[in-house]
């Protein structure tokens, strides 16, 4: 059994292509964490996956965030958390008044939000940063639409770091998530 088990690592090992992938994989391992399908489309996937199931109007709510904290950088959610605090403020502040972030999405250029997407591309940058181009739709009525969205690593594997709006709709001006959340004027 020993021979035989031998003989099957000699043949692995002899195939060159095989044997080029497990040297790559094993210095993936040397390098960082390996996470199995880590790639810098994941996290907007896998994102807007727990957002088409979530549906988040204005700032996620402390339970929506949560599941959709491990997209997102630690900067991306340090801004979502100064956003709320300072939305909580101004309700405070200001009874009876409409707060920022309150209703619409974020998280896509179309007020209303989308009801499906496609990613579309992926450009590496050269400050080690991607963009991934994603396709949203929202019915048969509204024309489809393109945001971007930038990602990064961190702590090991890829996070959404922040996201570009195109503009699509009359309430969503084009622009960055991150600017958004630091608007503090209505």
């Amino acid at each position: 059994m020993r021979r035989k088990y031998h003989a099957m690592i000699k043949s692995v090992l002899n195939n060159k292509t095989t044997g080029l992938l497990i040297c790559l994989c094993l210095m993936g391992f040397a390098g960082s964490v390996c996470w199995a399908g880590d790639t810098p489309d994941r996290p907007a996937k896998d994102f807007y996956n727990v957002y088409l199931k979530l549906r988040p109007v204005g700032l996620p709510t402390l339970q929506q965030e949560k599941e959709m904290a491990p997209f997102l950088s630690e900067r991306l959610r340090k801004l979502i958390e100064e956003a709320r605090s300072f939305q909580e403020t101004f309700k405070h502040d200001n009874p009876g008044d409409k707060p920022p972030w309150v209703d619409g999405c974020l998280f896509a250029s179309l007020f209303e939000g989308p009801n499906e997407f496609k990613v579309t591309k992926v450009v590496s940058n050269t400050d080690g940063t991607s963009t991934i181009t994603v396709r949203f739709w929202y019915d048969k009525q509204v024309a489809s639409w393109e945001d971007k969205v930038l990602v990064r690593r961190e702590g090991g594997r890829f996070v959404l770091d922040d996201f570009m709006f195109s503009g699509a709709g009359p309430f969503n001006p084009p622009g960055r998530l991150s600017e958004i959340l630091k608007t503090r004027d209505q």
